[in-house]
């Protein structure tokens, strides 16, 4: 059985389409857009961030070390309990338009907020523990290894 050209252009186009779609969202580049820090508590926008946990757990594990010294903050257990949370860019910047919004006081403009959407949210216990929660789930680091906590 063989295709003739219009059923094949039909098939072909989406094809290519697709594939063009898929490129541009994998290989997209992930950015840091900004860093704010207050205490313990460290807020960090990015954009194309990976959808998969074990992305997002890869891209931490690559990353924290460059973050912490951008920042300024520390991750050690001995200081204090942190709680560092990487934000969706989303639409950018935008005026507050309701309370379920994050603003940056920092950022000294009216235009200051993103919507809050966490992607991944990295906290510790005084004992050295490291978690990761991603949207339902939640892990562990113990040993270099990454164990997921059930029933959190």
């Amino acid at each position: 059985m063989t295709l003739n050209k219009p059923k094949g252009l039909a098939l072909l186009i989406p094809l290519i389409m697709f594939s063009v779609y898929l490129l541009f969202n994998v290989y997209r580049p992930i950015e840091v857009v900004a860093v704010y820090h207050d205490k313990n508590y460290v807020d960090v926008i990015v954009k194309n961030f990976p959808s998969d946990d074990k992305d997002k757990i890869a891209w931490w594990l690559d990353n924290n070390k460059m973050l912490t010294e951008r920042a300024s903050f520390s991750m050690l257990p001995s200081d204090s309990h942190y709680f560092i949370t990487l934000w969706d860019y989303g639409d950018g910047l935008q005026k507050k338009t309701d309370d379920d919004m994050l603003c940056f006081t920092q950022i000294k403009s009216d235009i200051n907020c993103i919507d809050k959407q966490a992607l991944l949210i990295i906290s510790n216990n005084y004992v050295g523990d490291v978690f990761l929660t991603v949207d339902n789930a939640r892990y562990r680091l113990a040993n270099d290894k990454i164990i997921e906590v059930a029933n959190w």
